[in-house]
């Protein structure tokens, strides 16, 4: 919400980081969520059905916010969104959840025995990459290729939007058979 009111870097930047912290929060806490609630035989499916939303609400949030600036001002457009946002986010304090199934969480001690495992050293070394590249995708690569080739931001923009459907795509290969859609 505070995007719509901003015309401060600083202060912008502050609500940007606000926005990645809330989506960490989001999706840590509804993947937990997730998990908890399903039984070990169709969890993996279930968690790919969560994680294919995120692809789907990128792709279609820009491009739903692209055709309503055409019509209202861009700021009315990210204010409403906000607002929703905020309205989402108040209902979902008031209801209540189940209990988490670990309530004490995981011990540190135990954290720390996991760095001795290698398996998990070599996923957490490619999650480390495959975040860092996705990263680059979506930050970096729009200006990189505006400065070195002749082709027009928008294009760009558009073409890095693949890189959001395969991640969607991949998501929904992973459901097994028995969970059509």
């Amino acid at each position: 919400e505070g995007l719509s009111f901003i015309n401060n870097l600083n202060i912008l930047r502050i609500c940007i980081l606000f926005i990645g912290f809330g989506g960490g929060m989001l999706n840590g806490s509804t993947n937990s969520l997730v998990s908890d609630i399903c039984n070990d035989n169709d969890r993996s499916a279930k968690l790919s059905i969560l994680g294919a939303w995120y692809g789907i609400g990128a792709l279609l949030v820009p491009a739903m916010l692209g055709v309503l600036s055409k019509y209202y001002l861009y700021e009315t457009v990210l204010r409403a969104t906000g607002i929703i946002m905020l309205s989402s986010t108040l209902y979902f304090i008031a209801i209540k959840f189940p209990a988490p199934q670990n309530e004490q969480g995981l011990p540190i001690k135990q954290m720390l025995l996991l760095t001795k495992q290698p398996l998990i050293l070599l996923l957490s070394l490619f999650l480390f990459l495959q975040s860092g590249l996705e990263g680059l995708f979506n930050n970096w690569t729009t200006t990189y290729i505006e400065e070195t080739t002749q082709i027009k931001s928008g294009d760009i923009v558009l073409t890095l939007t693949f890189f959001v459907l395969g991640m969607t795509v991949a998501r929904l290969l992973l459901i097994p058979n028995r969970y059509q859609i």
